[in-house]
């Protein structure tokens, strides 16, 4: 099964239908989502206990062997509200990978998402070297085209739903 073609599917039902789905796709309605590598961390407060669906994308959704820069997470809430996709990259300093692999998620991803609001979180945890390089500046660009909004953050990355609507 390739999750990428059922991960619109995936989005709208409430139940899994694979085994395989457990794997990358974990539905969170607790006060605290919190995905973590190694020494970075985002955690999204939720006292409202709204079901968060975060999806594993690295390794999960896109399996390693497709080769493919790609985020690590998206957390998908929906709210009777709004619809927010999180593309969440939790790197060590390398910003213009994070870039790169936070620009590869959309793309491979927006049309599941399409209705969403989608917001990307890059949390590193070295200063990061972020070089106003042709290939960043691109990214920037087509991250504004697209109205996704970019936020960075150090170590540990903490928001709420207030900080979405």
């Amino acid at each position: 099964m390739n999750c990428r073609e059922f991960l619109k599917l995936c989005r709208k039902s409430p139940m899994c239908k694979y085994d395989r789905c457990k794997l990358c796709r974990k539905v969170n309605n607790g006060t605290k989502v919190t995905c973590k590598e190694k020494n970075s961390s985002y955690t999204f407060f939720n006292p409202d206990k709204i079901p968060v669906v975060v999806f594993l994308v690295d390794g999960g959704i896109v399996c390693n062997e497709e080769n493919c820069k790609k985020c690590d997470y998206i957390y998908d809430i929906v709210t009777p509200d709004a619809s927010i996709a999180i593309f969440i990259e939790l790197k060590g300093r390398h910003y213009d990978d994070a870039l790169e692999q936070i620009e590869n998620s959309i793309k491979l991803f927006k049309v599941s998402f399409s209705g969403s609001r989608l917001h990307a979180r890059i949390v590193y945890t070295k200063v990061p070297n972020i070089n106003n390089n042709p290939q960043s500046t691109k990214i920037m660009k087509f991250l504004k085209e697209q109205n996704v909004i970019l936020s960075k953050g150090k170590s540990a990355m903490e928001e709420s739903l207030e900080d979405f609507v």
